[in-house]
């Protein structure tokens, strides 16, 4: 089985802090090897807010819990 076939079953986490923003620490690795880190950050008010939230199976404050990838249909609406 190459690289490129295998899925990873977490790409990272989520954590929501006391004021419900939450961070997501993700990374990405590609089959040659380059790796990316990002944090992002998503307050109450942010629009994408919700679907992260219900991507992540809800979280509560002071909670982290993993993140598994997005499908493969919602990734090429970001393309």
């Amino acid at each position: 089985m190459s690289k490129q076939t295998i899925k990873k079953k977490y790409i990272g986490s989520a954590t929501m802090q006391d004021n419900g923003t939450i961070l997501l620490q993700l990374r990405a690795e590609s089959s040659e090897g380059t790796i990316g880190d990002v944090l992002l950050k998503y307050p109450p008010q942010h629009p994408q807010y919700r679907k992260i939230l219900r991507h992540v199976g809800g979280l509560k404050p002071g909670e982290c819990k993993p993140v598994s990838p997005w499908p493969e249909e919602e990734n090429s609406k970001y393309s």
